[in-house]
């Protein structure tokens, strides 16, 4: 169904993003100062087809990233690890579901202002269009 190549694309994508060589800012240090949430295990943090409000930065834990097939089952296109940014896409609904693994711990960020932020930054425009162009290529 996804190919091995699209989910290491992406997860590499958001490794890249959320750490930057150089030392150069990074799409999470955004998130800084936001609050936490937290989930159980088998809790989705979205839906497949929810409107896209947030982006997500993951703390502690492991997200499994699926689309839900007509016929009910899921197809895992991979999973989040701590330090990955998570739901950058410019849709405005949710292209995949992300479930907790395990207990999850997210911090949650606007994504009308995180997007205005970026924006703003020369530094932080290539690390979100790397990301998004896999985050897409993963969703297909």
């Amino acid at each position: 169904m996804y190919s091995q190549t699209a989910v290491s694309s992406y997860q590499n994508a958001a490794i890249l993003a959320a750490e930057p060589a150089g030392g150069s800012p990074s799409l999470r240090d955004l998130f800084k100062g936001q609050p936490s949430d937290s989930y159980s295990a088998g809790e989705a943090i979205f839906w497949e087809g929810d409107e896209a409000g947030h982006i997500f930065d993951v703390l502690e834990g492991v997200l499994r990233v699926c689309k839900i097939l007509p016929d009910g089952r899921r197809a895992i296109m991979g999973f989040i690890y701590p330090g990955e940014v998570l739901g950058v896409s410019l849709q405005s609904r949710y292209l995949f579901t992300a479930e907790a693994v395990t207990v999850v711990r997210v911090r949650r960020f606007s994504r009308n202002r995180f997007f205005t932020l970026v924006n703003e930054s020369p530094e932080l425009r290539p690390q979100l269009l790397a990301i998004l162009c896999d985050e897409m290529s993963a969703a297909q």
